[in-house]
């Protein structure tokens, strides 16, 4: 029986192989075309379309007709290129300059954990990189210039973050979160080249960020969960690593960061604290023009605070540590865990056909996976499921092929 199979081997690279009989007989396709014989004989359609000697593809030009393996150890006649698309993460790693980082004698540990994390995932995630700080007469936030995200990207985010160097710049240095969380999601959205879910990866030190003069630490604090609900709502999440530290006088504030970066909306009594006619943040904040302007963006009316704020709350935390190491391993098991499980052949012209989803066999490091372990989400749409999906987001994992009996795909 001829079978069509799609492969990938490196994330990124795949290719349609079409197995033919020994016997010759040439796979035909869904419109009654007859396709490309085993034996690199032309076939001849319906429609009276004729193939090349070399024995090509309707529709699918630049096959090889040599024999190629598959992880079964069967034979396929030729193969032509298609575009197998794993949803790649983009995370962009934003880390937190303020003046408390620096008091803390963290910024070099902290830099000499992240970076390996950064270069073990690589090719598996799309890394940016940027830091933020401010003083009282330059709030920049984001610092300039921030590293764009792409794969392969380590060399690059290690020149701009070993750069920095351990000294701190002159100066207060601020902690303009918000700003910082606002400019990184308008980076991460500008990315047309991103093909899976943005996620921005937030290290810090300090749970009371500000607008660069001091406010009230709540109205900062506010503006921070406002921004991070904002740019959830834009579609990008994000992930919150907090230095646990004798300093820290909200550390629970990390933990409302975190579910507001997963769009949540954290129990926080100041924040609830809302009249008919007045709001306890309202009043003490709608003086700062950068706290109102969060919560014009966050769709707030008169009276409410920036962010939203629920009774029932949200179980979701930060992963708040005071040993750097710690944290690192925190940062790697997460970002492992974004490595996607979804393959899309949505730009290509193949598809499975509705009915024959269950037809396939789908190998992950050369291993057959159950059939329990993968699943169609529609008929370009293949994801990895539980062991299967796991092993798969391990950083030495790259080899995917997926297989199907050829009256199962359908060629558009």
């Amino acid at each position: 029986m001829e079978t069509a199979f799609l492969s990938i081997g490196r994330v990124g690279v795949a290719a349609l192989l079409v197995a033919a009989a020994a016997s010759g007989v040439a796979c035909g396709s869904p419109d009654g075309r007859e396709g490309v014989r085993g034996d690199g004989q032309s076939g001849t359609g319906s429609g009276g379309e004729t193939g090349s000697g070399g024995g090509l593809l309707p529709g699918l030009p630049g096959v090889d007709p040599d024999p190629s393996g598959g992880p079964d150890g069967k034979e396929y006649c030729q193969e032509a290129d298609v575009e197998f698309k794993p949803q790649t993460p983009t995370v962009f790693v934003l880390v937190d300059r303020s003046g408390s980082i620096y008091g803390l004698n963290l910024w070099d540990a902290l830099r000499d954990g992240v970076l390996p994390v950064v270069e073990e995932l690589q090719g598996d995630v799309r890394f940016g990189f940027g830091t933020y700080t401010g003083t009282d007469e330059m709030c920049t936030g984001l610092e300039a210039p921030a590293t764009q995200p792409a794969l392969n990207n380590y060399d690059a985010i290690a020149a701009a973050y070993t750069g920095l160097g351990s000294v701190p710049p002159q100066g207060k240095l601020e902690t303009p979160t918000a700003f910082a969380i606002q400019q990184a999601t308008d980076l991460l959205l500008a990315d047309t080249e991103a093909p899976g879910e943005r996620f921005i990866l937030l290290v810090t030190g300090d749970a009371d960020p500000d607008f660069c003069n001091d406010p009230a630490p709540q109205c900062g604090a506010d503006a921070t969960i406002a921004s991070l609900q904002v740019a959830h709502s834009k579609g990008v999440n994000t992930l919150v690593f907090a230095i646990e530290h004798d300093g820290l006088l909200q550390p629970d504030w990390f933990h409302y960061y975190a579910q507001a970066g997963l769009g949540h909306q954290p129990n926080w009594p100041h924040g609830l604290d809302v009249g008919v006619y007045s709001g306890k943040l309202d009043s003490e904040c709608n003086g700062h023009d950068y706290w109102v302007a969060m919560k014009t963006a966050n769709g707030n009316d008169e009276f409410l605070p920036a962010g939203h704020y629920s009774a029932e709350g949200s179980s979701a935390m930060a992963f708040l540590n005071d040993n750097v190491t710690e944290i690192a391993a925190g940062i790697k098991a997460k970002v492992e865990g974004l490595k996607s499980c979804v393959f899309n052949l949505a730009d290509s012209n193949v598809e499975v056909k509705e009915g024959s989803e269950d037809s396939g066999d789908i190998y992950v490091d050369d291993k057959l996976i159950p059939q329990d372990q993968w699943r169609m989400n529609d008929p370009t749409t293949l994801e990895l499921l539980g062991e299967a999906c796991e092993t798969w987001q391990r950083p030495e994992v790259s080899k995917f092929f997926a297989g199907f009996p050829c009256d199962a795909i359908i060629v558009r």
